[in-house]
């Protein structure tokens, strides 16, 4: 049996290129829909930490630290729905775009009746194992510093020797998150494909990127760039806050010593 030709990152951009095209007005509004509000929610949520902070006199008191962290999970939560609905819409109609058939957008969002809950199941193992994976790295960094050491001491936080320990644990957890990246990049698509979810999902997600490892990573990272840029612009939003009110505030009372 001939082993399939990898796929090349032109060939699969020029085809969602053209599954896009044909439907655009579909993709348009699922983007509307169901990626914007999570945008928007992510570059407000500084913004309205600021402003907590500014009507509070004290934000280190506990009501204080209670709203803020109501409102991460709020935002996380938020993020969470959004981004499954997202996933579930949008595979659905390319996986049916693939073919040539044209989805109602209505056909799109009912989908998620279907996709959503396994979707959502396969998120939080994957964040699980994740976690999982976090913990035991920084229990073995913590016993590796105090075997080195020999034992624990009140400096250990500020010592150089514990701060190389935790650069190492960060770069392998980073590239060790980054290649189950790789090979579960088609795990969501395989929940709304084929009804599969969970591990099994995980699987034969790692099964279909056999061979093609190389254009999944580009993709990752691709997408990675994009993220960071996101997240960069998120962060630079309550600065930019600041900036126009200050403004503000000196052309106000330009203008009045006039």
């Amino acid at each position: 049996m001939a082993t399939p030709e990898p796929l090349k990152l032109r060939k699969v951009l020029s085809e969602s290129y053209k599954i896009i095209k044909a439907q655009p007005q579909n993709f348009s509004a699922l983007t509307f829909l169901f990626l914007t509000p999570p945008t928007i929610a992510a570059l407000l949520y500084p913004t309205l930490q600021s402003l907590f902070k500014e009507t509070n006199d004290q934000p280190a008191n506990t009501p204080y630290k209670t709203l803020i962290n109501l409102l991460a999970l709020a935002l996380y939560v938020f993020n969470i729905v959004f981004s499954i609905c997202a996933i579930g819409s949008i595979s659905y109609t390319a996986f049916r775009g693939f073919s040539g058939e044209v989805i109602e957008l209505k056909s799109a969002i009912k989908s998620l009746s279907s996709s959503f809950f396994p979707l959502l199941g396969t998120t939080l193992l994957v964040q699980i194992i994740v976690f999982i994976i976090a913990f035991i790295l920084s229990i073995l960094a913590i016993s590796g510093y105090l075997l080195v050491s020999g034992g624990f001491r009140i400096e250990l936080f500020s010592s150089p020797l514990f701060v190389g320990f935790v650069i190492a644990l960060m770069v392998v957890m980073v590239l060790l998150v980054f290649y189950l990246q790789v090979n579960w990049s088609l795990a969501y698509v395989v929940v709304v494909v084929e009804s599969a979810w969970g591990f099994k999902a995980l699987k034969r997600s790692k099964a279909l990127i056999k061979g093609n490892r190389g254009l999944a990573l580009s993709l990752c990272l691709i997408f990675a760039v994009l993220y960071v840029y996101w997240m960069w612009i998120s962060n630079m939003s309550p600065y930019i806050y600041i900036y126009f009110r200050t403004s503000g505030e000196v052309c106000v009372s330009g203008s009045e010593s006039f």
